[in-house]
């Protein structure tokens, strides 16, 4: 189930998986208010992330308190996320999760400093938003950038029309969406898709380094999240 046709990591079932695991230990530990949220289960608080609770833009990509909300999330990203490993390798689809995750945090960082809000916020979506939006920038490469995908602007319409009427409900955090999405769009130029006969280096390369990357992102933010956690190392909130 966690490998594909080729051999590697299937990185979206373990993507999901790891979301439910986040998911299914809230719910068995549940939460005694906003400080345990962000200190046990690391959602995005504005006045966290200024305080150097740095790891929050990574862990509340993955931090779903409602059943309904995780499970919209879970099936957007299995559809989608199947979609595009027919295209990409399974590393670019985890690639893409977390940078454009951290991105819509950091959109929605800049925002709430912008209109001097506090902004908590969960979930999935900024980086299920840059997963469309991957697809979507190799679509527009037009060939001009390296294999464009397979798709015309017009087949996204549907579907990005549905996405903004997602994005701009009430209580959706559409600045994480807006940030997730275009970082998605930027990622779809500059990663090379499996249509090419021949894998260039330097896409074997940047691959390379950039999985490497994402994976010490996603694994030092846990990291500081359970240290501090555990020690309080981080100043007081």
């Amino acid at each position: 189930m966690f490998r594909t046709e080729r051999g590697e990591y299937n990185w979206l079932y373990i993507l999901i998986s790891f979301n439910f695991f986040v998911f299914f230990l809230y719910g068995v530990l549940g939460s005694t208010g906003p400080v345990d949220d962000v200190l046990v289960y690391g959602i995005f608080n504005t006045i966290a992330v200024e305080h150097g609770y740095l790891w929050l833009l990574t862990t509340a990509n993955f931090l779903h308190f409602e059943v309904w909300h995780i499970f919209f999330n879970m099936v957007a990203l299995y559809q989608i996320g199947t979609f595009v490993q027919e295209f990409y390798s399974t590393k670019k689809l985890f690639i893409t999760y977390i940078v454009t995750g951290v991105v819509s945090s950091i959109g929605t960082l800049i925002f709430a400093s912008v209109s001097n809000e506090n902004i908590t916020s969960l979930g999935a979506s900024g980086a299920v938003f840059g997963i469309l939006g991957l697809l979507v920038g190799g679509t527009l490469k037009n060939n001009r950038y390296g294999a464009s995908l397979p798709f015309s602007m017009q087949s996204f319409v549907p579907t990005l029309f549905l996405a903004v009427i997602i994005a701009f409900m009430p209580g959706i955090n559409w600045v994480a969406h807006l940030f997730g999405f275009l970082s998605g769009v930027f990622l779809g130029f500059i990663l090379e898709n499996n249509l090419t006969s021949i894998t260039l280096e330097k896409d074997r390369k940047l691959e390379k380094y950039l999985f490497a990357f994402t994976m010490f992102i996603f694994v030092i933010s846990y990291f500081l999240l359970i240290a501090n956690l555990l020690t309080g190392f981080a100043d007081k909130l």
